[in-house]
């Protein structure tokens, strides 16, 4: 046998291929795995011929071999189809379908049109496998499988299947055309758009029930055929009870065209057809982004429509949250008059200010800023520290005009972590924030000047205006003065400690009182020098210089500071003893409870009475809470550590 087949090779009469093709009907595995490969190595119409009407008893492996011939077998598969005995039709429609080669299917369509009765379910099959392969898909990461010409030839196959319909009644060429959809496939649509035809009933069939993935990609090409759109309103709300509607929505820039739209417009209860939040989330990022286009060709009211584009806002898909900014822009311009849907659109444009996509941010913000939204300083401040550059620097553009103006205003309404915070911010994007404090300075408005100085005290800006402070911290009017040495105490040079210092010297008590608390901050009550003066005020006639002494040499002096302390609660002024409670309760003193209690009880004066109660209330629960914390219940040991302890 070896022999013979080389000495076969060599011959090249075309009467050895037709011998070989002939033999295939015959021949074991092995001669079959012999002959084979010397038929494609020899190219001849007779064995390739031969290879095709025997395709069925070749090994799988061999017959892979032969669907990559398939390119060189045009003629011999077209003289197969044509035969009618033997296994050549079939033969050639497996080839077809499994080389995917579309230049073959009007072979295919042939045997719908006169093929015997058994190959026209296999011929229809290849038919919808092939379309199946070729659907346009609009996903981006998708390449076409098909060029233009090789498209066309399969549309041509399909839409011959189609006319010749009432011969075969294969439905799956009805689904291989749905596939197909919305190519241009005139004769194909006219063939099916008479109801009464049996391509027409069958199409409808197909649409109402929508249980195949073609007929549900056609709802929305068939919808803008009158004839069929009743039949593709059935469908779509079958698919949305289903959870098919992302098949729908393939084709979604078809609800651009009128036509399609016109049908939908009649819809009375758009629940019907709107997928809910369960089922939009299992779309993939081509059906999200029809849904907005969807909602559109809804006739949903305003109220509805909104709270719809509310459940899209935070899709994944960045194209599909722009879909719904554009939609919102629009809804904002056409119900601006609208009170409650302005306030509930401008609600959603804040949460877009946040979006992931700093280009969907800054439109946000943009439309924010071009309709005065009224808590847009908060919002910019918020947003200049955002994770976004860009975002940043557009909120920063914006909040530098109006971002002092109304921190400024809003100042003695916010709570300080909220004052702190939003200076902060402000500062950083805002160079002009320590000139205009500045000049804020200079206004002789007593008013004004106390605000700037709490600023700068509560923001820990001392340094920047060392020497307006040192100026207004001998200023006539004490409250200025007194907010001056306040604010001197945010600073750090021995040029503002002595002017500190000075202060101490003070005429009036709230500036002594004040200078006190800037030395604590400057850290500047260690000095043997200090803390003898800081005795000696310890004793003032005033009140509040002389607990600010007395709580200022706790540290240093305890002995001393608590024999200060009971002095002063004893004192006849009540305004004495008043402010003895205050720096007793503030500093957690444990040590002076009992002296607290008997005021409670005895002290002549009822409102010094109920505060002493309160004091010593608070005492006992702060030895409760340290009892449990480490089991220690020494409340003298407690007092004696006096500020350090609290």
């Amino acid at each position: 046998m070896d022999a013979l087949y080389h000495h076969l090779r060599g011959i090249a009469d075309p009467s050895v291929d037709r011998a070989m093709a002939a033999a295939l009907a015959t021949a074991d595995q092995a001669a079959i795995r012999r002959m084979v490969p010397m038929l494609v190595e020899r190219a001849q119409p007779e064995g390739m011929l031969g290879l095709v009407m025997q395709y069925h008893r070749l090994p799988v492996d061999i017959q892979a071999q032969v669907v990559e011939q398939v390119p060189r077998l045009f003629r011999p598969l077209r003289e197969a189809a044509s035969r009618r005995q033997g296994h050549g039709p079939e033969n050639v429609i497996t080839l077809v379908q499994r080389s995917r080669n579309t230049r073959l299917a009007y072979l295919v369509s042939e045997q719908l049109r006169h093929g015997a009765e058994g190959l026209l379910a296999s011929a229809g099959s290849c038919l919808l496998r092939l379309a199946e392969l070729a659907a346009s898909d609009p996903k981006p990461e998708r390449l076409p499988t098909l060029d233009a010409e090789a498209a066309a030839y399969l549309q041509t196959a399909i839409t011959d299947a189609v006319k010749r319909f009432p011969r075969h009644r294969e439905s799956s060429v009805l689904l291989a055309m749905a596939w197909l959809l919305p190519r241009p496939m005139d004769e194909a649509c006219q063939a099916v758009v008479d109801i009464k035809s049996p391509a027409g009933a069958a199409m409808s069939t197909l649409l109402r029930r929508a249980e195949h993935p073609a007929a549900r990609r056609a709802l929305l090409p068939m919808l803008g055929f009158a004839s069929q759109a009743d039949a593709a309103m059935d469908g779509l709300r079958c698919c949305n009870d289903a959870g098919m509607m992302s098949d729908v929505l393939v084709h979604y820039h078809l609800l651009l065209l009128p036509g399609v739209r016109r049908p939908l417009a009649r819809v009375k209860n758009i629940e019907s057809l709107w997928p809910d939040a369960s089922r939009q989330r299992e779309f993939d990022t081509s059906a999200l982004r029809g849904l907005p286009t969807w909602l559109d060709a809804l006739p949903a009211d305003e109220k509805q429509r909104l709270a719809s584009l509310a459940g899209l806002c935070n899709a994944p898909d960045a194209a599909t949250r722009l879909a719904v900014l554009r939609r919102l822009l629009t809804m904002a311009r056409q119900y601006r008059d609208d009170a409650e849907l302005a306030q509930s659109m401008t609600q959603r444009f804040v949460a877009f200010c946040d979006d992931p996509e700093p280009a969907l941010a800054r439109i946000a913000i943009r439309h924010l800023i071009a309709t005065g939204y009224p808590e847009l300083p908060r919002l910019l401040t918020r947003l200049v520290n955002s994770p976004h550059e860009s975002v940043r620097k557009l909120a920063g553009v914006h909040l530098s005009p109006l971002g002092f103006a109304r921190l400024w205003a809003l100042w003695p309404k916010l709570e300080p972590a909220r004052r702190t915070a939003a200076a902060q911010a402000l500062m950083k994007i805002d160079a002009n924030f320590h000139r205009m404090i500045g000049e804020k300075l200079k206004r002789e408005d007593r008013a004004m000047r106390l605000r700037a100085l709490s600023m700068i005290e509560q923001l820990n800006q001392g340094s920047f205006f060392e020497a307006a402070l040192k100026r207004l911290a001998t200023d006539k009017d004490e409250h200025i003065a007194s907010a001056a040495v306040r604010a001197l105490g945010t600073t750090e040079s021995e040029v503002s400690v002595e002017s500190v210092e000075q202060a101490l010297d003070h005429p009036d008590s709230r500036v002594r009182a004040n200078a006190i608390e800037a030395l604590e901050q400057m850290e500047q009550v260690d000095d043997e020098k200090q803390l003898d003066r800081l005795m000696t005020m310890a004793e003032d006639e005033a009140n509040r210089p002389r607990a600010n002494a007395i709580r200022a040499l706790m540290q240093s002096r305890t002995r001393e500071a608590l024999q200060a302390l009971t002095r002063m609660l004893n004192d006849d002024r009540a305004e004495h003893r008043v402010s003895a409670l205050w720096l007793i309760k503030d500093m957690g003193l444990l040590s002076v409870a009992r002296k607290v209690a008997e005021m409670s009880l005895h002290d002549p004066e009822e409102q010094i009475r109920q505060r002493a109660d309160t004091v010593i209330r608070d005492l006992i629960e702060r030895l409760t809470t340290q009892q449990g914390a480490d089991g220690k219940s020494d409340a003298g040991e407690a007092g004696t550590k006096g500020k350090a302890s609290a």
